[in-house]
């Protein structure tokens, strides 16, 4: 998609230049997390023993009620498409350690086949191993806060500087977290000491490996290149350049009239077509009112609903359209993507019902749920019934 030479990007801006690219939250944030964990091979061994520990259970009802015996709650599957989501199959195996080996203990009671009690007796291994505990505590605690910043993106129809913000702060979380490793250490002692069989110590393996020999600086930095918070700042590059390009639309209240004024006439350089010279001026004019007509720290979509309302959108026609360009730009694609996936579930599962366009039209609710609660759905039922009724009269 963000190809310069080669992807969707470019083709578009060869069409029109005009066009902004804005790479979407959710999927940047889950590549981030897709990055950091391929490249650690202790990470892809800790997400396979969570998928194994899951397909035990639940390729037996017997071995579920085991399971369902000895925690509380259950086990989920790690998502491919939806990483951030992988906390919710992260939480329950790190919050039953316990129970999951005693769980394991009775699982290995059943009469079993060779492959299941080979995977059982690994799951086991994996879990007694303190490696395991340090592994669930780091990846529990980064996955949590990256899928806070993801719901807040996704639930407050936000723009893009309060991406800006977010992110910024999910990375100074990461930072604390890669500072405190000594606190987490002695937290990881200290379940470990709870738990049966498994050791208080990290052990590492220590294997010989043939040295390859590479030009000095191709991996001077590979720790820093492929870690979760360089990943961040690699992937939002393009959201933090196109921040900036719009930012003086809602911060010059603490700026200079000059670094107004040139910001300003970048802006009209690069959208000749949208916006004209006089949104210089119209800049200048808004620092000089905006504390007596408009409210403190406006985001720049409470801004334009204010110059709206208050009948200033003749006196700033140019702020009015820089502002729209900016609130249209989409933070995130996941809902637009969630309503074509449901769109093709209602469209798999029609043909298995009596097929009408009134049925139709009530399954396809499901893809506006804002819209669908303000519905009146006594009178939706009402027209449904009169419908029917007036097929069976002509029939």
């Amino acid at each position: 998609m963000k190809g310069e030479y080669n992807g969707a990007q470019s083709h578009i801006l060869k069409d029109n230049p005009y066009a902004i690219y804005s790479p979407c939250a959710a999927h940047s944030l889950n590549l981030c997390g897709v990055d950091s964990a391929e490249c650690c091979t202790k990470a892809i061994t800790f997400f396979g023993v969570v998928q194994k520990c899951y397909n035990v259970f639940s390729s037996s009802p017997q071995r579920w009620e085991i399971l369902k015996k000895n925690i509380s709650g259950s086990l989920h599957g790690l998502s491919n498409t939806r990483w951030s989501a992988r906390i919710d199959a992260v939480k329950p195996f790190v919050n039953n350690l316990p129970g999951l080996q005693n769980a394991l203990e009775d699982v290995k009671q059943l009469n079993l086949t060779a492959e299941s009690r080979r995977d059982i007796e690994g799951i086991v291994k994996y879990i007694n191993k303190f490696e395991c505990i340090v592994m669930a505590s780091i990846w529990f605690k980064v996955l949590c806060i990256i899928n806070e910043r993801n719901v807040v993106l996704q639930a407050r129809n936000s723009t893009i500087d309060v991406e800006v913000i977010n992110l910024e702060s999910l990375i100074a979380d990461l930072q604390l977290i890669r500072n405190n490793w000594n606190t987490i250490l002695q937290e990881c002692k200290i379940v470990a000491s709870g738990l049966k069989n498994t050791s208080s110590e990290l052990q590492v393996s220590r294997k010989r490996k043939r040295v390859k020999v590479f030009s000095k600086n191709i991996f001077k930095n590979n720790e820093e290149e492929y870690s979760v918070i360089a990943g961040i700042n690699n992937r939002f590059v393009a959201i933090k350049k196109l921040n900036d390009i719009f930012s003086f639309l809602w911060q010059f209240v603490a700026w200079s009239e000059e670094r107004i004024q040139d910001t300003a006439a970048n802006f009209v350089k690069k959208y000749d077509t949208d916006v004209s010279q006089e949104l210089i001026t119209e800049m200048i004019h808004l620092k000089h009112i905006y504390k007596e007509n408009f409210t403190t720290n406006c985001s720049p979509y409470e801004l334009l609903n204010e110059i709206t309302s208050k009948n200033l959108d003749t006196l700033f026609p140019n702020v009015c359209v820089a502002l729209r360009i900016f609130c249209t730009l989409p933070v995130s694609v996941a809902s637009a993507e969630r309503s074509f996936s449901v769109l093709a579930r209602i469209k798999n599962f029609q043909p298995l019902l009596f097929f009408t366009i009134e049925s139709f039209r009530v399954r396809t609710l499901c893809l506006e749920s804002g819209l669908a609660r303000q519905l009146d759905f006594k009178e939706i039922t009402r027209l449904l019934c009169f419908g029917r009724l007036k097929q069976k009269a002509k029939l």
